[in-house]
C-alpha cells in the first residue's frame, strides 16, 4: 500500500511525466525514494518544466494520495502501479 501512495504522489508532481517517474523509479529502486528525489529536484528548481512551474501539488505529504486511494477502493477500482507484477510490459 505504501508504494501505491508514493506512485500516486509521483503522478501529482506538476511537470513530471509518467516516463520520467519510471526513470526515477529505476534509478532509485522504490517509489518512495523516487518521489523523494523528484521532490528534491523540483524544489531546487532543477527539474521538469522550462517555464519554471514544477513541484508538489498540495504539499509533500501523502494525505491526498490516501484520499484518492480510499475513493478508488470504495468505488471498486484497483490501482495498478508500474512495479506491480500484473503491470503489462508494453503499457
Amino acid at each position: 500500500m505504501a508504494d501505491e501512495l508514493y506512485w500516486l504522489r509521483l503522478s501529482m508532481l506538476k511537470g513530471l511525466s509518467a516516463s520520467a517517474a519510471v526513470k526515477y523509479y529505476r534509478q532509485y529502486g522504490s517509489a518512495e525514494r523516487a518521489y523523494e528525489a523528484a521532490v528534491s529536484r523540483a524544489e531546487s528548481g532543477s527539474e521538469f518544466n522550462s517555464d519554471g512551474r514544477s513541484g508538489p501539488q498540495g504539499g509533500t505529504d501523502l494525505s491526498e494520495a490516501v484520499k484518492i486511494s480510499s475513493r478508488c477502493s470504495e468505488a471498486g477500482i484497483r490501482l495498478l502501479c508500474y512495479d506491480d507484477a500484473e503491470y503489462p510490459e508494453r503499457l
